[in-house]
């Protein structure tokens, strides 16, 4: 299968996850209010609505808290594809996609976009490493 299929394939997948019970559970868990959530990382207040009155109503509510006006994200702790491997195939992929909920948690917008670049950094890496030859493949 070519890379370009592949992934179009992995990110209607993904989509699917959406409404998978453990994604669900795990932003009911991190609900504060209506449309806001706390970030597992930072612990800022996450307010997804629309709404500049509840924004203000919630800032006013919590003011010891960092509220930003994000999303939520359900982050994968270990990573579904592994930054320092090549494509292992789909029935890993999905066993790591579809993972236990221990393996999830709530992340801000910031804190997820710094996540992921971490491991795209380190994805980078590898894939140069391993193209010059300086990665041991088992």
């Amino acid at each position: 299968m070519d890379k370009r299929l592949r992934e179009t394939i992995k990110r209607a997948v993904r989509r699917i996850t959406w409404s998978w019970e453990a994604y669900k559970k795990i932003k009911k868990q991190a609900q504060v209010d209506k449309a806001t959530f706390e970030c597992r990382s930072c612990k800022c207040f996450c307010y997804s609505g629309k709404s500049d009155k509840n924004y203000l109503e919630l800032v006013e509510k919590y003011k010891d808290k960092d509220i930003k006006r994000c999303s939520i994200y359900i982050d994968h702790i270990d990573p579904v594809e592994h930054p320092e491997k090549d494509w292992e195939g789909w029935d890993n992929y999905m066993e790591r996609l579809f993972c236990s909920i221990k393996n999830l948690q709530p992340l801000c917008k910031p804190c997820h976009d710094e996540k992921t670049k971490k491991e795209t950094d380190m994805r980078t890496e590898y894939r140069k490493e391993k193209k010059n030859g300086s990665v041991k493949t088992s």
